[in-house]
C-alpha cells in the first residue's frame, strides 16, 4: 500500500538502495496532550530549540494566535549536524 501511494507530505515513502550501499537515518517522535477542541495541525515550525504545532482552520480571529499553538522544548534535537 505504501509503495503504491509513493509520497506523503511531499516526501518519498521509500527509496531504493544499491547492493552494498549504506544509508543512515534518524527519526524523532513526540507526544502531546491535545485540547478537546483542537482542530488539527496546519504547519510545524522549528526555531531556537522549540517545535511549534500551529492549529489549522481556526474559526474565529479571537481563537487564532500563539496561545493556540502547541509548543515542545526540544533543544538541539533537530539541529542539522555538519558532516
Amino acid at each position: 500500500m505504501l509503495v503504491s501511494k509513493g509520497k506523503i507530505f511531499g516526501r518519498q515513502l521509500f527509496e531504493h538502495l544499491d547492493a552494498g550501499q549504506t544509508v543512515v537515518k534518524s527519526y524523532a517522535a513526540f507526544l502531546l496532550k491535545i485540547p478537546r477542541n483542537y482542530r488539527g495541525v496546519s504547519n510545524i515550525t522549528y526555531l531556537r530549540g522549540r517545535l511549534v504545532l500551529h492549529e489549522r482552520d481556526v474559526l474565529y480571529e479571537r481563537d487564532a494566535g500563539p496561545e493556540r499553538d502547541l509548543v515542545i522544548e526540544v533543544g538541539g534535537l533537530f539541529s542539522i549536524a555538519s558532516r
